[in-house]
């Protein structure tokens, strides 16, 4: 079992879709479902009857059938004609969904009787339905809220979540939304769930791009689940056409990015007041180059590391100014831990430093920091590879 996969296995709480059936779907549509009148949805049995309710209705489901006979193809007036049976306890579970088929015949453009559709297939646990028909809602940009929170529910079961997939795969329209979607991710089994859709997309081989994953590492983090992260980053890199080396020992500059996403794993260019690096490349070759004011301490380089409890051993080359640089681990899960590196050998394109104790963290993030001084001069630094042991 992977890093990820265990801790998933710890906090992850499965929702039973099947179990959701009415409450739950009402609550998603509940600002239509108080909009609309009586005759757009069925809301379930609507209980003891007093007989002059009882006839009221009747009468109108006969006004209902009566203008169904003058235009039998009106989606709105055979959704209202099936409201009205169902409320009257003349159709059954089965005959609903007989019904509801049959008005899908003629199109599926009437939103009231795809949340009819919607209701009627969580009713019957029918998740194929659900994911399908929240789809086609959200195709014709109707109900779009409770259409995604439809979806979210959707991800955070098993079954219905390899349904997601297909529909995902399959490049919608509402796919960019979904994946983008931050709110959801705050809580702790929807984030679960991301990760498992978009784990789940990655092994059938299916595309996710670094754009739709890193909404799901940044939310990995911020929940303090660092490792996870990593991971989840590791694997966005690795899907690309031109994936990286992914050697954690060396973490050298095929670990850079040009993306304005980094991963975790990534050296992500840092770009401030007064200072700039920038990932540009030669004869095939990455290199850093930063250009500095030589005040305050910009955060110039960063990228998160796997780490072993051992001292540790950088050598960066290029041409750099090791007194006016620090280098550091910090563990994200303290902000107050700092492991500084010692430069122990300064020579002209070759630099080392070492620690004198081990992390106190798996993961931790290894920064090259500046340290400006009043009345520094700027500094061009230049740097070709950074090799950790």
């Amino acid at each position: 079992m992977t890093l990820l996969r265990s801790l998933i296995a710890v906090s992850f709480i499965s929702v039973c879709f099947s179990a959701l059936l009415w409450t739950q779907s009402q609550l998603i549509f509940q600002t239509n479902l108080e909009n609309l009148p009586e005759n757009r949805i069925y809301r379930g049995s609507v209980g003891a009857m007093t007989d002059a309710q009882r006839q009221s209705l009747k009468f109108k489901l006969q006004e209902a059938r009566s203008a169904v006979g003058q235009a039998p193809v009106s989606q709105s007036l055979l959704n209202t004609y099936y409201v009205f049976n169902s409320q009257l306890g003349n159709f059954n579970l089965k005959d609903r969904e007989q019904f509801l088929s049959h008005v899908g015949k003629h199109g599926w453009r009437h939103t009231a009787y795809l949340q009819n559709q919607i209701l009627n297939a969580i009713e019957r646990a029918d998740l194929k339905t659900v994911i399908v028909v929240a789809d086609a809602l959200l195709r014709q940009a109707k109900i779009i809220e409770n259409s995604y929170a439809l979806l979210f529910l959707a991800e955070a079961d098993e079954t219905a979540r390899s349904l997601l997939v297909e529909r995902l795969n399959s490049n919608p329209d509402w796919r960019s939304r979904f994946f983008s979607d931050t709110d959801t991710l705050m809580k702790t089994a929807q984030l679960n769930a991301r990760v498992l859709t978009i784990e789940t997309m990655l092994a059938k081989g299916y595309s996710v791009s670094r754009q739709e994953i890193a909404p799901a590492v940044v939310a990995l983090i911020q929940a303090g689940r660092f490792g996870a992260a990593y991971e989840l980053g590791e694997l966005a890199a690795s899907q690309e056409q031109n994936p990286r080396s992914k050697s954690n020992k060396t973490a050298g500059l095929s670990d850079a990015t040009e993306s304005a996403l980094p991963m975790p794993s990534e050296w992500s260019a840092r770009k401030g007041t007064g200072y700039e690096t920038r990932l540009l490349k030669a004869n095939d070759k990455y290199y850093f180059d930063i250009d500095w004011n030589g005040r305050g301490r910009p955060v110039l380089l960063q990228r998160m590391i796997q780490l072993d409890q051992k001292p540790y051993i950088v050598e960066i080359m290029g041409k750099i100014s090791p007194d006016a640089v620090e280098l550091s681990i910090i563990c994200p899960e303290s902000s107050t831990y700092v492991l500084n590196f010692i430069p122990s050998v300064s020579q002209r394109t070759r630099y080392v430093f070492e620690t004198q104790a081990s992390p106190s963290c798996k993961f931790g993030y290894l920064r090259l920091t500046g340290r400006g001084a009043f009345g520094n001069k700027p500094k061009v630094f230049r740097i070709e590879d950074i090799g950790i042991k």
